[in-house]
């Protein structure tokens, strides 16, 4: 390194720390900008003096005019940011939650169909999905020893004209099963205790 990279190298140190010392102290942060102005900043500038071949009040010149301007810098700077955020929550922010929303409900209506539409189309017309028919009602299950139930029953299908459909189920025997006993017969010969 060579006796002018010196200097310029410790110049850009000084200049870097008090731009965050100014940018701290802006920000609120007291004790980093405190750390910077009364730590680092001082032992960089003395190195900067005795390193330096200019005439010392050239020096105190060159750090009055590096401190007015870096103090502008982050003035300047803030308020970019301030009217960079400002504009961000007052229209960027708006408009792509706008368009964000614009272009989630054209997915969605894509995928789901318009509001109350057919739930066979809520996936697309590209998929397959066949909603389930919708469910005839089952005729009520009448008990077999009721037979005034099952004759309204028979009676009802004949009216409707439902006779070759499905008939309220009752315990039926078949052509060549003897005849059935009453539930009562039944019950005392199956108890194999009795």
């Amino acid at each position: 390194m060579n006796a002018l990279e010196h200097p310029t190298r410790l110049w850009e140190q000084i200049t870097t720390g008090f731009r965050q010392a100014c940018h701290h102290r802006r920000h609120g942060r007291q004790a980093e900008a405190t750390n910077l102005l009364e730590g680092a900043l001082p032992r960089t500038i003395a190195d900067w003096s005795q390193a330096s071949p200019t005439e010392p009040a050239r020096k105190k010149a060159l750090l009055l005019e590096m401190f007015a301007r870096e103090q502008q810098r982050v003035e300047e700077a803030i308020a970019l940011q301030e009217l960079v955020t400002r504009h961000c929550a007052e229209e960027l922010i708006p408009s792509l939650r706008a368009e964000l929303a614009a272009e989630v409900r054209k997915l969605v209506l894509e995928q789901m169909g318009p509001p109350g539409g057919d739930p066979g189309t809520w996936l697309g017309r590209d998929r397959d999905f066949h909603p389930a028919p919708p469910k005839k009602p089952r005729p009520a299950r009448i008990p077999f020893d009721d037979l005034p139930a099952v004759i309204d029953a028979v009676l009802a299908d004949q009216r409707t004209g439902r006779t070759d459909q499905a008939r309220p189920r009752t315990a039926q025997a078949s052509e060549g099963d003897p005849p059935m006993a009453p539930p009562s017969a039944r019950r005392a010969k199956s108890c194999p205790w009795s």
